[in-house]
């Protein structure tokens, strides 16, 4: 399996490779789906900062014997919006996760694009092929 990473930074490379061995279509959903992955962790973090930066003024607040009450309601609020986009993400990582699982290997370059056997190469060989008096 090819890890995500290698596959966002040679993105072009891992299609044309997959279009020589005939699975051109294989990578058509990858961009979309790592696009909004990205796009609502992103959104998650942002939300987890303002939580945590929040949190803070909470407990100055409350060291100070002032009403929290707001700030608190609204950071359960956030609470959830925070699970919610995590679980979005995570749904676009399962998909992106099992996307990677069905791309296979990439060919070195040393191997020459070919549809079918017919087209390989012979390196060396070794031996004599052995002699039958009957197909086998």
């Amino acid at each position: 399996m090819l890890e995500l990473n290698f596959v966002r930074d040679n993105l072009e490379l891992v299609k044309q490779k997959m279009g020589e061995r005939g699975l051109g279509d294989v990578l058509a959903d990858f961009e979309s789906i790592d696009r909004e992955r990205r796009k609502f962790l992103l959104e998650a973090e942002t939300r987890k900062a303002r939580r945590n930066k929040v949190s803070d003024e909470i407990a100055t607040l409350k060291k100070a014997k002032q009403d929290a009450s707001a700030l608190i309601a609204e950071m359960k609020l956030v609470g959830a919006e925070i699970q919610e986009l995590d679980e979005k993400a995570k749904n676009y990582d399962e998909q992106l996760q099992e996307l990677l699982r069905t791309i296979p290997n990439v060919p070195h370059p040393s191997v020459p694009v070919g549809g079918g056997p017919e087209d390989n190469q012979e390196v060396r060989r070794w031996g004599q092929p052995r002699q039958f008096d009957f197909e086998p």
